[in-house]
């Protein structure tokens, strides 16, 4: 089947507006498609839509954004460690996503209460607990999927929050660190002078304590 233009152009913008840093969103993945071959086959089905050298003259400015945003994304999930960092902010997300579940039940049981399930079980509150963990347990990961998402991408702008932080800790520090040196560099070129200095003196200060001596 022949591409059309407008599905390339429908490609870029897709690319375009992925959050950028999910890689995963950005080559159009779902968290249970991070393996190697789910990569490499999907990175080669966008690059053909939004490659620069295969688009019309008046989409070229934006398939190169989309192509080197498109490439970054597949150079980092091509990489094993970056792969295993990405899975555990993944199982982070859909850990996060279950206990909000858990605590959305828990809210609507409270607020609509079975009267005939507190008469027969006391407070119901043990079989509530169970339903909950039943109810959520049984959500597949694609069940949670969009939401899942939604709290990656919260977890990765955590950690570029974080990432900013240190860095510019770390650029304090230096700065810091440098006017430190500066400053002892000064202190040892005062110090020089001063020995200079002494040490040029020292006739002087020997004819002036003969001086004072006999004076």
């Amino acid at each position: 089947k022949e591409i059309t233009n407008t599905e390339r152009e429908d490609a870029i913008a897709r690319v375009i507006d992925a959050f950028k840093l999910n890689p995963l969103q950005i080559l159009g993945l779902t968290t249970e498609e991070l393996t190697p071959d789910h990569i490499k086959k999907q990175y080669r089905r966008v690059s053909l839509l939004v490659h620069p050298d295969r688009v019309p003259e008046r989409l070229k400015e934006n398939s190169q954004k989309a192509f080197g945003k498109l490439a970054q994304a597949n150079k980092d999930l091509s990489n094993e460690e970056f792969r295993q960092q990405l899975q555990v902010k993944i199982q982070e997300a859909r850990r996060r996503v279950r206990r909000n579940r858990s605590r959305e039940l828990r809210s609507q049981r409270e607020h609509n209460p079975n009267p005939a399930k507190k008469q027969k079980t006391g407070d119901g509150s043990a079989i509530d607990n169970e339903l909950e963990e039943t109810e959520v347990s049984s959500l597949s990961n694609a069940d949670i999927e969009e939401e899942t998402m939604k709290e990656l991408r919260e977890i990765f702008i955590d950690e570029a929050w974080k990432k900013r932080i240190y860095e510019r800790a770390a650029q304090k520090l230096e700065t810091q660190g440098q006017k430190d040196k500066e400053r002892r560099k000064a202190l040892r070129e005062i110090q020089k002078e001063a020995q200079k200095e002494w040490e040029e003196g020292r006739d002087t200060r020997v004819n002036s304590w003969r001086d004072w001596q006999t004076g």
